[in-house]
């Protein structure tokens, strides 16, 4: 079975979607407005070697569709796409985000993006905002929920 554009690309978080619809954009502004862009160098020259290969992977699995078609398409594909809200009281590695969007993938949309903030004030655990549906299982707010219960 063929992956689609989104799963080509590999889109995880809300600043990788914002990263992919900028590339997208300059790309089809460039085609429109010079004569001589070249595709192939603005990869080499002016993207990073990881989204570089990820785009052109893209571009080899679509030969039926010329360029700005593809990117059109994407463009489309990424732009509405379900965004889950976490906050944790830290920055967790690649790995870790990795994780989590696997396990919030199999629970919410297998689609879904991860927009994630860090607040340390939280000490620790999580806040998570699925359309509409909150979780909060911050520590901060289990100790301001048990301190508010006690009576002197």
């Amino acid at each position: 079975m063929k992956e689609t554009l989104l799963e080509q690309l590999q889109i995880r978080t809300t600043h990788e979607q914002k990263l992919w619809q900028n590339i997208c954009e300059t790309i089809l502004t460039r085609l429109e407005s010079e004569n001589t862009f070249s595709f192939s160098t603005y990869c080499e020259k002016e993207l990073p070697l990881a989204l570089a290969q990820r785009l052109q992977y893209v571009i080899g699995q679509n030969p039926e569709k010329t360029l700005p078609q593809i990117l059109a398409a994407i463009q489309r594909q990424i732009k509405n796409l379900p965004t889950i809200h976490l906050v944790l009281a830290f920055s967790p590695s690649g790995q870790y985000i990795d994780t989590i969007i696997a396990l919030l993938r199999k629970k919410t949309h297998p689609q879904a993006i991860l927009s994630l903030s860090v607040q340390p004030t939280i000490i620790g655990g999580f806040s998570l905002d699925y359309q509409g549906t909150f979780v909060d299982k911050r520590i901060q707010t289990m100790l301001q929920t048990m301190s508010g219960s006690q009576t002197v």
